[in-house]
């Protein structure tokens, strides 16, 4: 039951987490990753049926949007409990194709850090241009969920959309294979609230996922320093203690 899940508490996973920054924690190993899907709770029940991610001929015609992070999906739904009924995918794709959708890709929101595009029209003329193309890839980063729901001001987790060609490759030669993990998301809900303790909760192991440095600048994963050098506040202080603290050194 729930093979592709191997759980550990929550309060251990914590302590190995990075603290800032746009992030990819997942659940992976060295040929795979789980991205998890919402779908409706009769279009869950059809798939599971025929034990496949199509639907019928237009299923690549509409955007879906996955996503890597438990909590998030968790947030989305209320842990598979919401009235609309959704069905909560965990699907086990092959990290190359993962990374190759991720190359494809346009942000849906300018940053002014973003290296891709220098300037805020040029950004929405190439996403304007993209959507009409018959395969299309966005992403964003959002705040990334803690087990109570809320968002973390200071890490964000990727949101990644896709249709089109891209879509119909995704389901024909990423995917290894998928679950319904909706009952397991009710009941770690309910033994969840029953013990009230978050070092109690288990969820599926989640690490930060090893992306190549290219691709985390494509992503706009790397920050840039302030006109100052720094990234932060906490870089701009730590580096002021160890001066501090070298000068003391040498004065003794």
């Amino acid at each position: 039951m729930w093979k592709s899940l191997h759980l550990e508490q929550y309060e251990e996973q914590k302590k190995t987490w990075p603290i800032r920054g746009c992030k990819i924690l997942a659940t992976y190993d060295k040929e795979t990753i789980i991205v998890y899907q919402i779908v409706s709770e009769e279009v869950g029940k059809i798939l599971s049926k025929q034990n496949t991610l199509h639907l019928k001929d237009d299923t690549f015609s509409k955007m879906i949007w996955l996503q890597t992070e438990f909590l998030g999906v968790m947030q989305q739904t209320n842990w598979g409990r919401n009235k609309k009924k959704e069905k909560i995918l965990a699907i086990r794709m092959t990290r190359k194709g993962f990374e190759k959708i991720l190359k494809w890709g346009m942000p849906t929101h300018f940053k002014k850090t973003e290296k891709l595009y220098s300037e805020k029209k040029e950004w929405k003329q190439e996403l304007e241009k993209a959507k009409k193309n018959k395969s299309f890839v966005c992403f964003q980063f959002v705040p990334s969920k803690d087990c109570n729901g809320n968002g973390s001001r200071k890490r964000k987790a990727l949101y990644f959309g896709l249709k089109g060609k891209i879509l119909r490759k995704f389901i024909d030669r990423y995917v290894k294979d998928f679950e319904d993990i909706t009952l397991f998301s009710q009941l770690t809900y309910v033994n969840f609230r029953k013990k009230k303790k978050n070092k109690i909760l288990e969820f599926p192991i989640h690490q930060d996922y090893p992306l190549p440095d290219d691709l985390k600048d494509f992503l706009g994963m790397k920050p840039l320093p302030n006109i100052f050098g720094y990234y932060d506040a906490d870089e701009a202080i730590n580096d002021l203690d160890n001066q501090n603290s070298n000068e003391n050194q040498n004065q003794n």
